[in-house]
């Protein structure tokens, strides 16, 4: 029970994570991404010494574990935040979020697996969802609001569905994640001092950045709830996030402009619902037994 309510709390994080970015959009993405990661690795690492863990371990890992992180789970961290800055957030955050129906591609591919109708069902709606998104208006065409900072947050989704997808397959420990945060603040700050101008941030950011900074913990929580919790209700519950991070984002002031990016939202999250069906099936049937 206590590893299911600590995988519940870092889904409930990562649902808050969206709404404090939303503050700091205007801040160079690079210059956020190096600042919060540091102060992710800061935050890990007093919680390893809070448990007496063998840090030391944790660095000398094999340098194919590093590549895979920072080539997967860090290139997503640097697209989605860049299309934050590009695009309206919440556009932005749907289409991040058609990645539980790219995993069911990837996923079926690396294990040969067979893709059953009702998940090509499910992809055909979400990717609906996206075209709801861009649907003409009286003066736009359809995809005619599409821009580069769209693309990068279809990318992003790609690439965490492939990490996700592969990463039953690196077999880092979870500790693993301080000193890549600390080597991906150190590749992030100097990505930013070539490529954005430096915008110091207001007492306000401020705080936004350092919780931020704190939510990093949220890896840590889930990697404790897959081991130690109910892998299927908590995998299920990660598939209403599309749904939840846009109500959030709506009740804060960051939402639609128009009722078919709503309808975008509800497409996509009705699609990643249903190709999880087996899952959330096994999820009810334990639940009823």
């Amino acid at each position: 029970m206590k590893g299911t309510l600590v995988g519940l709390g870092a889904v409930g994080i990562w649902c808050i994570t969206t709404v404090l970015v939303a503050y700091v959009t205007t801040l160079p993405p690079l210059e956020l991404i190096a600042l919060t990661s540091l102060l992710g690795f800061i935050t890990m690492t007093i919680l390893q010494l809070c448990n007496g863990e063998d840090i030391a371990s944790y660095w000398f890992q094999p340098l194919k574990y590093y590549v895979f992180w920072l080539g997967t789970a860090g290139l997503y961290t640097i697209l989605i935040f860049t299309s934050y800055s590009l695009v309206p957030l919440f556009e932005a955050n749907i289409l991040n979020h058609t990645w539980p129906v790219l995993l069911i591609i990837f996923t079926a591919m690396l294990h040969n697996e067979r893709v059953t109708a009702i998940q090509i069902f499910g992809g055909v709606l979400g990717f609906a969802g996206v075209v709801a998104v861009f649907m003409p208006t009286a003066d736009v065409p359809l995809f005619g609001d599409f821009h580069f900072g769209h693309a990068l947050a279809i990318g992003s989704a790609s690439l965490w569905a492939a990490y996700s997808a592969f990463a039953k397959k690196v077999n880092y420990p979870i500790g693993f994640l301080a000193p890549v945060f600390l080597a991906f603040s150190l590749i992030s700050f100097s990505l930013h001092a070539v490529f954005e101008p430096t915008v110091w941030p207001s007492n306000f950011q401020w705080g936004v950045i350092f919780m931020l900074g704190f939510t990093r913990v949220s890896y840590l929580m889930w990697d404790y709830g897959m081991k130690h919790g109910d892998v299927v209700f908590l995998a299920s519950i990660c598939y209403f996030l599309p749904l939840a991070t846009s109500l959030l984002l709506a009740a804060f002031g960051f939402g639609p402009a128009t009722p078919m990016i709503g309808i975008g939202a509800a497409l996509i999250a009705g699609g990643c619902l249903i190709v999880n069906y087996e899952n959330i099936k096994i999820l009810l049937q334990r639940r009823a037994s």
